[in-house]
């Protein structure tokens, strides 16, 4: 997560939203995001994509919820991501 935190820091593009893939080369997504908020220093809303399922010992859906993540499989066609960027949350 280092690399992405000094990016982050480093950049005057404000963020409004976290698009992540659950499988990460450093972590998940699920941690990547949690690092986005930490440096926005706001609850950004948060899309967790996977092509595989999400391992149900450690991202059950109410813990998504409750982290404010929503998740989605791929491939996510594209009026699906749409409607999620567009929704009143993010607007």
């Amino acid at each position: 997560m280092a690399p992405l935190q000094q990016w982050r820091r480093a950049s005057q593009v404000r963020r409004g939203c976290n698009v992540s893939d659950w499988r990460l080369a450093e972590g998940d997504g699920v941690a990547a995001m949690a690092a986005l908020r930490a440096c926005a220093g706001q609850p950004l809303p948060a899309l967790l994509i996977s092509s595989h399922s999400l391992p149900q010992q450690t991202h059950q859906p109410q813990q998504l919820a409750a982290l404010q993540i929503s998740s989605a499989r791929m491939p996510l066609p594209a009026p699906a991501l749409r409607a999620w960027l567009s929704a009143p949350a993010l607007v």
